[in-house]
């Protein structure tokens, strides 16, 4: 894989160079860390903005339909919790709840990271992204490809093609 096909970083290591890789989320964590927590979501946005509505507690039932509505909106319709993440030399895409998000080689001019080395854990903001597109909360440490390895691979070549794009402004 050539640093043309990566997007123009070489990185992520023998993995990537083998070919298509797909990771996905550790099962039992995607169950605590994304899907618990949005079908809580989904369940107390309803019900704050009855109870708001009702008159009970209407600042604490706003608050709680906010993060609610936040949390539904990041799930279901920005997808920024992907299942899957499959990086080959053609593209980079990320699967959540059935829809694939996928940026072609070449394709990502601009990505902001804000990463947390505990976890191997980034927020990537992708090109332009929006409150329904573009951003995503990536758990690479609870990642895991077919052999069980660690998305490490994916980690590190987000990482330097954010330097590679910084250093290209």
């Amino acid at each position: 894989m050539t640093e043309k096909e990566l997007g123009g970083v070489a990185a992520g290591g023998s993995a990537l160079a083998e070919g298509a890789v797909t990771y996905t989320y550790d099962r039992r964590r995607y169950l605590i860390d994304v899907l618990f927590p949005t079908y809580v979501s989904c369940a107390g946005l309803p019900l704050s903005v009855i109870l708001f509505i009702a008159g009970v507690l209407p600042p604490l039932m706003l608050l709680l339909a906010v993060v609610c509505g936040y949390s539904v909106l990041n799930a279901f319709v920005a997808h920024s919790y992907p299942r899957k993440i499959t990086l080959d030399g053609e593209s980079l895409r990320l699967e959540s709840f059935g829809h694939v998000d996928e940026y072609p080689a070449g394709s990502i001019t601009r990505l902001r990271l804000s990463p947390t080395p505990e976890g191997m854990r980034l927020y990537a903001r992708v090109n332009d992204s929006s409150p329904t597109r573009g951003r995503y909360f990536l758990v690479c440490g609870d990642m895991y490809d077919a052999d069980g390895n660690k998305a490490k691979p994916v980690y590190d070549y987000l990482l330097s093609l954010a330097e590679s794009l910084a250093a290209a402004d």
